[in-house]
């Protein structure tokens, strides 16, 4: 058997890999702050906004199938695990009402979610989240298990804090088991913030269980790609009309699907529907900032609502507020607290480790050893994915084309 590669064991690779990620995600959240105007990653002011990225109708629709199934929960607390700027949080937070924390790995990302959205947020490392058992009613983590170097035992933590339902998106998601395999044999491990894990279906009901689960993919791409994936060929108005529509025929394994939507709901959260859809869609776009915002004030310390919340990542136990951060006596870790966000990344990893056989599973399913490492095998891989992709691509054209409105 492979050994199990521990927290307190990573290779120096896996360490050098983190730093230049983590070094990205800083420059990426930091964008034109220098110059006064922030670069919007996500669409904070809009569709098509300043600086926008390629393929925002991709983001927005993936962002309006998330809010669906939120508004079947009933709940008052939320929490987005890498939640970048905020984007999500503050719909969730607009729309719902609830309190909503936004955290992240990069402090400038939880920065930017403060003076955007006047949002509560934190610095944390999924795999060990600094939060009591059930601490949120809701759980969102949207495009980043693909990027984690434990994503099982992240999610599993994920699964640990939530109380009535977790929902996890992730378009890095193969329709086979084969077609996983030969996706993760092509992974770049030298870029930074590289996609790490490919998933499937089977791989959530192995962590989280069968009761309460249900998947399907994020969003149908027909119209889009009918468009040639061109943002600028839609009116903010039709831009909305088509992303209302991205929802169709998503049970996974469709023609025209893209990636993958899990809903774990828990035993006792009941089926509601909240706001009806058609005004979920207009608040969703009508939440924006203006060009000329004004940043939100930052506290010196953590807001208690958080405070009050937050446990010790190892010991799970409750925290002091101290000068320059918050200490815990039980593993004697101090949390630096900066601009009134905690950094709850412990700086040294746990006494000793136990993985579940799960955990183990997965720790050996994307370990490093499954990647080609010659350029003749990367071919062959390479090929024997666009042939699979050929073949997908004209099952689709079989089915009934959808016209593009404009």
């Amino acid at each position: 058997m492979r050994p199990f590669r521990s927290y307190a064991t990573l290779t120096e690779t896996s360490l050098d890999r983190h730093q230049r990620t983590l070094e990205s995600l800083e420059a990426y959240y930091s964008e034109g702050v220098e110059e006064g105007r922030y670069l919007g990653h996500q669409p904070v002011y809009g569709f098509n906004g300043p600086g926008h990225e390629e393929h925002q109708m991709v983001f927005l629709a993936r962002v309006y199938h998330i809010l669906k199934q939120i508004n079947t929960f009933e709940f008052d607390t939320f929490l987005d695990v890498g939640g970048g700027e905020g984007y999500t949080a503050n719909l969730v937070h607009k729309i719902f009402g609830a309190y909503s924390v936004s955290a992240d790995l990069s402090f400038q990302a939880n920065l930017r979610a403060r003076q955007l959205f006047d949002l509560d947020s934190l610095v944390l490392d999924a795999s060990r989240l600094p939060f009591a058992d059930g601490s949120f009613d809701l759980v969102l983590c949207s495009e980043v298990i693909e990027h984690l170097e434990h994503p099982a035992q992240s999610i599993l933590e994920l699964l640990r804090v939530s109380r009535k339902g977790l929902i996890i998106s992730t378009m890095e998601a193969a329709l086979g088991l084969f077609e996983r395999k030969m996706r993760l044999q092509l992974r770049d491990l030298g870029k930074p913030h590289a996609e790490l894990n490919w998933w499937h279906p089977t791989d959530f009901t192995m962590l989280l269980g069968s009761a309460g689960l249900s998947y399907s993919h994020i969003l149908d791409v027909r119209e889009y790609a009918n468009a040639g994936y061109d943002d600028s060929r839609f009116t903010e108005e039709k831009a909305w009309e088509l992303i209302g529509r991205m929802h169709r025929d998503t049970a996974f394994g469709a023609p025209y699907g893209r990636g993958i939507l899990v809903v774990k709901r828990q035993a006792d959260a009941e089926t509601v529907c909240r706001v009806d859809e058609s005004d979920l869609l207009r608040q969703a776009a009508s939440t924006k900032l203006p060009l000329d915002y004004l940043p939100y004030p930052e506290p010196e310390m953590v807001p208690d609502n958080l405070a009050s919340r937050l446990r010790c990542p190892l010991s799970r136990s409750d925290l002091k507020k101290v000068d320059g951060g918050l200490y815990c006596e039980a593993s004697g870790c101090l949390f630096p607290v900066s601009r009134g966000i905690p950094n709850m990344i412990p700086a040294r990893a746990p006494d000793s480790e136990n993985p579940t056989n799960v955990v183990r599973h997965f720790t050996m399913l994307f370990g490093t050893d499954q990647i080609a490492r010659t350029p003749l095998s990367r071919s062959m891989y390479s090929a024997a994915i666009k042939c699979m992709e050929r073949t997908r691509s004209l099952r689709a054209r079989r089915s009934r084309p959808t016209a593009l409105h404009e």
